[in-house]
């Protein structure tokens, strides 16, 4: 026989004694906090007095750092731009000393000028007060009736503006033939050999009034420049045009030039090789002068040994050998 099951109350005498348990245990837990409520609000509060006094301390921490930060970084700037005002306080001061020597040297010089123009005025006084009369030179060979110019055509002997042949020495040409009577042929040389009136190489030219004007013209605008050296025009002149002359003849070489660029002792030698003495006679077949043109502005120094000078002395050298005359002009 089988035995029958029990069901079973869901809201039983059981049920009901824990719904009283728990809800006894429930109100005897408010009852023990209502005692500590209060405490833990004062706890609450103080701990948000303390954070909020702590984030103000923050926030002063924070704005005295930035403006330390700030201090700091104008205080680099501050010795940065001192470190830029030194340098460019000594750079300054560099130029200033720079500048005051370039003064000081710049009233050296001008004190230099200063004297060397009076004098060179001085000196002008002195040659005005001194009766003058336009003569040619002692030893001018006036007998002379073939002449040969050889002329330095360098930049030294041209017009620095208009880059033609300086007027001085186309005018010394012109005095140079107006003071030989005798002359019936001429011819011009550059200093490098080259005959200066293209058309006539090599022969002497018939002298006139109407060729020397043009031979005057073509010189000053001659546009080839030579060496400051006349030993190829002196040969070419006496391997040239001493061959044409005749016995009755007399032919005179003008070296026109202010510069020498070579050993002057081969210059004297070649010119006693091809300008020979005649021991008969005592006399050279070539009558040898020379227009010297010295750069006065250096002024004179007799240590002072510049082609100028040395062009001067060997041409003195040479004449005194072969029977001429030295002029100086200056440009």
């Amino acid at each position: 026989m089988k035995r029958r099951r029990r069901t079973t109350e869901i809201f039983s005498l059981s049920f009901l004694d824990c719904l009283c348990c728990g809800f006894g245990a429930i109100l005897l837990i408010f009852l023990l906090t209502i005692g500590s409520s209060d405490q833990l609000g004062d706890i609450a509060e103080a701990g948000e007095t303390e954070i909020r006094a702590l984030m103000e301390e923050l926030n002063t921490l924070e704005e005295a750092a930035d403006r330390k930060a700030a201090l700091y970084a104008e205080a680099i700037e501050a010795n940065r731009s001192e470190e830029i005002r030194r340098s460019i306080r000594s750079e300054i001061e560099e130029l200033e000393s720079l500048l005051a020597a370039q003064e000081r040297e710049v009233q050296e010089l001008e004190d230099i000028l200063s004297a060397r123009q009076e004098a060179v005025a001085a000196a002008d006084r002195l040659l005005r007060s001194f009766p003058f009369e336009d003569t040619p030179p002692i030893g001018l060979p006036t007998d002379a009736t073939h002449v040969v110019f050889v002329i330095d055509t360098s930049g030294s002997m041209r017009n620095m503006m208009t880059g033609q042949m300086h007027p001085t020495v186309v005018g010394k040409i012109s005095y140079v033939l107006e003071n030989l009577p005798k002359v019936r042929y001429i011819q011009f040389i550059d200093h490098s050999g080259r005959y200066m009136l293209s058309r006539d190489r090599g022969i002497w030219i018939a002298d006139d009034p109407s060729l020397r004007r043009e031979a005057q013209v073509r010189i000053r605008d001659y546009a080839d420049s030579s060496a400051s050296d006349p030993e190829r025009g002196m040969r070419r002149a006496f391997t040239d045009l001493l061959p044409l002359t005749r016995e009755r003849d007399r032919m005179a070489m003008f070296v026109f030039g202010d510069d020498v660029r070579r050993a002057t002792a081969t210059l004297v030698h070649m010119t006693n090789q091809l300008n020979p003495l005649d021991r008969q006679t005592g006399e050279r077949p070539v009558n040898i002068s020379a227009i010297a043109f010295p750069m006065l502005i250096r002024g004179f120094n007799i240590n002072n040994v510049d082609g100028s000078t040395r062009f001067a002395n060997v041409m003195r050298e040479i004449i005194e050998i072969h029977g001429g005359v030295l002029i100086l002009s200056p440009l």
